[in-house]
């Protein structure tokens, strides 16, 4: 309920609001959403505020304020990397596009740990509204709509994420000089090949500022140019461009373009043109081509998957390699456009006071991503910044296609984020609709992707890099608390708290889509308490307390024996409550000397 003060001070800022001073009715707004913050902060595990004429005025203008101000007064000064999980146990993460952001917030504000400490602060609580609308093809980005929902039901209470998209808005360079020869006979296509060859490099050689710029011309061949004309085309081109007339030799490269048919003609396509280019000396092949059906179902893939599986694709590059040639796609993204095109989504999360804002970067390839990664984590030095990793995706660098070695794929992307000072990562699935999950519960399992063994040993080379790895893909209320157990950064999962409810909304626009997912109180509480049963069952057994630490692995069976669609609310909710007991006391025993 707001005091006299807080209504008072609402209608002092009131008159501000129309002030034609711009400075001083920003800062107006600013007021409305530090009073509504104070407001709701201030009924501490009470949560929600009890509804009252006033309230409902004041939340009326914070919505205001915040379509004002796009977002909060102020970014949050600490983010999800100040986090600390060895004290207060694995982060959790549900998703929600706004609608019961409420209902998942007052979950988290029940859950044992936040009883037990007593004041609802969201770097202790530990979980956060995870702002996402869940489509059909799986995590889509938000809205000011949503955003603004989230953060007036969790504002200084619990924490807030978001994850900006799994796939990067690819922009195209546009082409580098490159021509084709046509003609059969040798000496015109010679002729001809230098002209246009000399013609091409000409404002690279000659630019604003006299400075050459670096460049790489490439050549490709129709088909009446037999294999000795190409080859003797070439050899004079190499020849020709070591004359300083002609271009600069130290910057101006030569490189191949092979135009790759559809079917088994594409790869020999490929294997003739690296034969080519490793007789004449040249270090890049370059690759054009018809999408295949993957690629197109996928919109793009990384570099030479859009043309090539991964078999094949590796055998060409391992035809590559040895021969010093850089075999690539002949299109290159604009990793510059990407990193800012992300950028400007992720200050909307950051300005909107997130904790987080997650990225994803398919298509890129890792050197790609090892740019973008780069970039962004420049720009946000001081916030969490999160890329990710689709383990169902493949990874490609230079010479190389990771796939199902989705441990090694991780371990070299870790390595860039380490390279960049990244604080805190997401190790995920990309595609929810093709059913694949992220843990294994068990050897034969062939829907998941990574086994507890696995994931441990990437959780501890994170850890070895500095890095905080968050993991999501498919978890269910029992991975969840294997994840516990295994004393893990935190993890991201919302099927599992989740129940089918009939489209509306924006949903029905999505024509994949039967039924949507929303999170329940009732499922939030149970994988919440799984999590901190997993998290507190392996502290004690640290501290040599084997008695409490198998009562807590009992009471968390007992629960796990109850499957949500066989048992009634009433049965689950005697289970919960004996299980949140125990954990709310020794979470008073762990938490001691930390307030």
């Amino acid at each position: 309920m707001l005091t006299q003060a807080d209504i008072d001070r609402m209608t002092k800022i009131a008159p501000e609001l129309q002030g034609a001073d711009h400075r001083q009715r920003y800062h107006a707004w600013r007021e409305v959403l530090h009073l509504y913050e104070d407001v709701v902060t201030r009924t501490g595990k009470d949560a929600p505020v009890p509804e009252c004429k006033e309230f409902a005025d004041l939340k009326q203008l914070a919505r205001r304020a915040f379509a004002a101000l796009g977002g909060m007064a102020e970014p949050v000064l600490a983010s999800l990397r100040d986090y600390d999980n060895t004290t207060y146990g694995a982060y959790l993460g549900v998703s929600d596009e706004g609608r019961v952001a409420e209902r998942i917030r007052d979950a988290f504000l029940k859950s044992p740990k936040a009883l037990a400490h007593g004041k609802p602060e969201p770097l202790v609580v530990g979980c956060a509204v995870d702002a996402e609308r869940l489509g059909g093809a799986g995590e889509v980005p938000v809205g000011p709509d949503e955003y603004c929902d989230i953060q007036l039901a969790c504002v200084g209470r619990v924490l807030t994420t978001t994850n900006v998209g799994t796939r990067v808005n690819a922009r195209y360079y546009n082409d580098p000089p490159a021509f084709a020869v046509s003609q059969p006979e040798e000496a015109a296509a010679i002729k001809a090949a230098e002209a246009k060859a000399k013609a091409l490099l000409a404002p690279y050689l000659h630019p604003p500022g006299g400075k050459p710029v670096p460049v790489t011309l490439f050549v490709s061949f129709g088909h009446p140019v037999k294999p000795p004309t190409q080859l003797a085309v070439l050899e004079q081109l190499k020849k020709e461009m070591q004359r300083p007339e002609f271009c600069d030799p130290s910057v101006h490269r030569l490189g191949l373009l092979v135009r790759a048919p559809r079917g088994s003609l594409g790869p020999e396509a490929v294997r003739q043109g690296l034969a080519l280019a490793a007789k004449t000396g040249l270090g890049e092949v370059a690759v054009n081509g018809v999408l295949r059906g993957e690629a197109q179902e996928r919109i793009s893939m990384p570099g030479l998957l859009n043309f090539f599986d991964k078999t094949t694709a590796n055998k060409l590059w391992a035809d590559a390699e040895p021969k010093r040639i850089v075999l690539r796609a002949w299109k290159a993204i604009d990793v510059d456009s990407v990193a800012r095109n992300t950028w400007t989504s992720l200050l909307a999360a950051r300005n909107a006071g997130l904790y987080l804002g997650k990225y994803g970067m398919l298509p890129l390839t890792l050197p790609e991503a090892d740019y973008v990664i780069g970039k962004i984590q420049s720009w946000f030095e001081d916030w969490s910044a999160a890329p990710a990793i689709y383990v169902d995706c493949p990874t490609v660098t230079p010479y190389r296609c990771y796939d199902e070695e989705a441990c090694e794929a991780v371990r070299a992307w870790l390595d860039v984020a380490h390279t960049h000072k990244v604080a805190v990562v997401l190790i995920d699935t990309a595609d929810k609709s093709r059913g694949r999950k992220l843990l294994k519960d068990s050897p034969e399992d062939e829907v998941g992707i990574l086994s507890e063994t696995e994931i441990r040993e990437l959780d501890r080379y994170a850890r070895t890099l500095g890095i905080k790895a968050l993991w999501a893909g498919g978890i269910s209320a029992a991975q969840a608390y294997r994840f516990g157990k295994m004393g893990v950064f935190g993890i991201y999962t919302t099927t599992s708290t989740a129940r089918k409810v009939a489209v509306s909304g924006d949903y029905t626009h999505d024509q994949s889509m039967p039924n949507e997912k929303e999170p329940t109180y009732r499922g939030v509480c149970r994988v919440a308490l799984l999590l901190q049963a997993g998290f507190l069952q392996d502290r004690l057994e640290s501290l040599g307390d084997s008695a409490t630490a198998a009562q807590v692995a009992r009471e968390a069976d007992a629960l796990l024996a109850l499957q949500p669609e066989n048992s009634s609310e009433e049965q689950e909710r005697d289970v919960q409550r004996q299980l949140a007991q125990s954990l709310q006391s020794v979470w008073r025993r762990v938490l001691e000397g930390t307030r």
